[in-house]
């Protein structure tokens, strides 16, 4: 579903608060080497949002792929090593929650719906990950398998032979 013109249509306050959160979770992480997070929340909402339009960063697949979801868990290991790193990560996913919240409540319907909804229990997973975070007892492995089990519904698990 591409929301394109409800951006330009808004006439209410509560409209034009419901996408500044969403416009807040286009931009991304304040880390800029956290591309894999960037990826996997805002590059699924600006596919929703821009749809076929040529935008950078976007994410036209609803299934996440296993090096995805690592990529996802390294990116967490970063940003809770860093100074201020949780801080940044706590508002971006803030912002990605609030975004996905309005996504699926106004906008999406059918599987984005559902989707959106799974994302929006994956964000705060991932800032419960990063408060847990014990360097020398992270297994980023082991930390992406439990959330490909947790979420089948938004995960694409390709069997090894």
């Amino acid at each position: 579903m591409v929301l394109y013109d409800v951006f330009f249509k808004a006439q209410n306050t509560n409209t034009l608060k419901r996408m500044y959160a969403i416009l807040c979770a286009l931009r991304g992480p304040d880390f800029s080497d956290l591309e894999n997070l960037k990826f996997v929340f805002s590059g699924r909402i600006r596919y929703w949002i821009f749809g076929a339009f040529d935008v950078p960063a976007v994410n036209r697949d609803r299934k996440l792929k296993e090096e995805e979801v690592v990529g996802l868990v390294e990116d967490l290991q970063i940003a809770a090593t860093e100074e201020n790193g949780y801080m940044a990560l706590y508002h971006y996913l803030q912002h990605v929650y609030s975004a996905l919240v309005c996504l699926a409540d106004d906008y999406l319907v059918g599987d984005d719906k559902k989707e959106a909804e799974a994302l929006e229990d994956l964000a705060y997973k991932c800032i419960e990950i990063v408060q847990r975070y014990v360097p020398d007892k992270f297994n980023k492995d082991e930390v992406a398998k439990q959330l490909i089990k947790e979420y089948p519904q938004i995960m694409e698990v390709t069997k090894k032979e």
